[in-house]
């Protein structure tokens, strides 16, 4: 078993972020992200919304969103062994990087201006891999590429329970019917 999850974040208060992506707190603890939807905020000053959804963070979704507020957004697929992080600002994929083991073990893509950190994160995963074997390797080190660059830029994995800061706390949210008026692109 894998994950098939997806998560977004904003640099905001969580009580913003839900109400921007169209969500609602119930207060119910969700300590492993067991619920549809979970959201936690995180010292570092970004809130995250968890999806057991692949697709929810997905740069089609996020773009029609119009937020005031760029989200970074990570996919992780692990059955297919894909994984991917991107940007969303005001509507637009900023930029995006995504790994697809289907496609390659060394397949590793970018698209726009990517953060600086991005270069040095796949090096050391190209690294890895080799290290380990290559293609031969029983362990896909490409797959953490995006996944390790969201964590540089947000300071949250969605592998890890503990991080230097503590421990996040996440509760259960609920869809609101839609996100609040104005925030879709029309």
């Amino acid at each position: 078993m894998g994950y098939s999850i997806s998560w977004c974040s904003l640099r905001a208060s969580k009580e913003s972020a839900l109400r921007a992506l169209g969500f609602k707190e119930t207060d119910e603890v969700d300590q492993a992200n067991e619920a549809p939807f979970s959201a936690a905020y995180l010292p570092s000053g970004w809130s995250i919304v968890w999806a057991n959804d692949v697709d929810f963070a997905s740069p089609g979704n996020l773009e029609r969103l119009h937020l005031p507020t760029p989200v970074i957004a990570c996919q992780i697929e692990e059955h297919s062994m894909y994984s991917a992080c991107h940007e969303v600002n005001d509507g637009l994929l900023s930029w995006s990087v995504w790994h697809d083991a289907q496609v390659d073990v060394y397949d590793l893509n970018s698209f726009g201006n990517v953060p600086q950190e991005f270069e040095a994160i796949a090096a050391a995963q190209r690294a890895e891999q080799e290290a380990n074997g290559g293609t031969e390797a029983g362990v896909d080190y490409i797959f953490d590429a995006p996944v390790e660059l969201a964590m540089a830029l947000t300071s949250y994995r969605h592998d890890r329970w503990r991080f230097d800061w503590g421990e996040p706390r996440f509760t259960a949210i609920k869809r609101r019917h839609r996100p609040r008026l104005g925030l879709f692109r029309r």
